[in-house]
Parts: structure tokens; sequence; C-alpha cells
């Protein structure tokens, strides 16, 4: 008898530590991209952020970046 398991990817939160392995729930992932750079400004290497989040990391993350957003086109409008 033969029996084909399908492949499981486990996302282990990068920020809780929680792993999705018996849950249905969608998982994510935060990558900022940015360059280090040298004393004269040159891009000399790779210094992006990258995350595995959990569904629940994942949308307080979402939260947290538009309500800051929100807050630096308040302030903006403000300024103008």
């Amino acid at each position: 008898m033969r029996k084909t398991t399908p492949e499981i990817t486990i996302v282990i939160c990068d920020v809780c530590g929680n792993d999705d392995k018996y849950s249905h729930s969608h998982h994510g992932g935060l990558i900022i991209k940015r360059d280090a750079l040298d004393f004269s400004g040159a891009a000399v290497a790779d210094a992006s952020v990258k995350r595995d989040l959990c569904n629940a990391c994942l949308l307080r993350i979402e939260k947290a970046i538009n309500n800051e957003a929100g807050l630096i086109k308040k302030e903006k409008e403000t300024k103008e």
C-alpha cells in the first residue's frame, strides 16, 4: 500500500513564537527592504528585515502600520 502525504509547511511566528501546525488560519510575513550605508552614503549591504507572522500578529502589525500611517498623514496635513 502506498500513502502519499502532501508537503506541510509549518510557520513559526517570529513575534510570539506560536506555530500554525494544527491551525488552518492564515499566516504571512513582513519584509522591510533597506540598504546598509557606509560613511559616504553608498549602499554596502542588505539590511532588510524579514519576519514570518501568525495570523494574530499579522493583523496587529497591519493595524499598527495603518494607524501610524494615518498619524503621519494628519501631521503632514496640519503643517500645510
